[in-house]
């Protein structure tokens, strides 16, 4: 008998980068440039359908130093460095009659300069950390030829630290699919978030 990693596959990447930034600030009034260095890397764990399961993890990390470094202040945010960390799992279990059922989770941490002007009033550009959770269940049908529909439902939470507020949103998605052949489709989505 099969042992219990023998459907398993994975792979890991690692990266380094070296660069040059023009507005770190992401300000149109106060522009600070600097040189940055970067390492990255990436891990994916596939387990293969055999038995009608799929489980696949994917997880992405960054970290990015910049030599100008600019400290923050009264007048604004700071920029000494930025990070990022990705998590992102898919569970999803075939059933009979064109019928599957998915679960997929998601995590982000974001330690940056970004504009927060769409989420509170009288910002621009912050320095914020924040942790992302999204959970998304959903149900699809496969009706042969390609064609299938998947309904779905996102609850998400968005957990900043000061000055920017934390929210919950979530909502339902509808995306009807034409796959015309391997790794290719035509997709129309509908979807309604609703921040709280």
């Amino acid at each position: 008998t099969p042992g219990p990693f023998t459907f398993w596959a994975s792979s890991v990447s690692v990266r380094s980068d070296l660069g040059y930034r023009d507005n770190v600030l992401q300000s149109a009034t106060n522009q600070h440039s600097s040189l940055f260095s970067g390492l990255g890397a990436d891990v994916f764990v596939f387990r293969m359908p055999v038995d009608g399961t799929s489980f696949s993890l994917f997880f992405s990390a960054d970290d990015r130093r910049y030599f100008d470094a600019l400290e923050a202040t009264t007048n604004g945010p700071g920029a000494t460095k930025e990070q990022s960390f990705i998590t992102h799992a898919t569970l999803k279990k075939t059933l009979p009659k064109g019928w599957s059922v998915s679960l997929v989770g998601m995590h982000v941490y974001a330690d940056q300069v970004f504009d927060a002007s769409e989420l509170e009033n009288g910002l621009g550009s912050v320095l914020a950390q924040v942790h992302q959770f999204t959970f998304t269940p959903s149900l699809r049908r496969d009706f042969g030829a390609g064609l299938w529909t998947e309904a779905g439902f996102t609850v998400g939470r968005q957990e900043f630290r000061e000055p920017v507020s934390s929210f919950w949103e979530g909502g339902p998605k509808l995306t009807l699919g034409w796959g015309y052949r391997t790794n290719s489709s035509v997709e129309l989505a509908f979807s309604a978030v609703r921040r709280a």
